[in-house]
């Protein structure tokens, strides 16, 4: 999965953080590879900005940038909302 996510990911699912999120949340999911999804927010002067990613063992999955994002919501694999840390 990590290889066809690092190589294809972006262009065989969505280029949208988001689409591609559920997605991948759905198909980790169905493996048992215990998927998080994490919606997060930051502000960057007047503007607010939103990104969506997965993290797997508390690890985002291939996805450099969510150290921006401060994380508002989590879901775990079975689709209950986690308290956000």
């Amino acid at each position: 999965m990590r290889y066809f996510v690092s190589h294809a990911g972006r262009l065989a699912i969505s280029e949208n953080c988001l689409e591609r999120s559920l997605m991948l949340y759905r198909f980790l999911g169905e493996v048992d590879a215990n998927p998080r999804l994490v919606m997060g927010v930051r502000r960057d002067g007047g503007t607010t900005d939103g990104h969506v990613w997965i993290d797997i063992e508390g690890e985002p999955l291939l996805d450099s940038t969510t150290t921006r994002y401060s994380p508002v919501l989590v879901f775990e694999a079975g689709g209950a909302v986690l308290p956000v840390r």
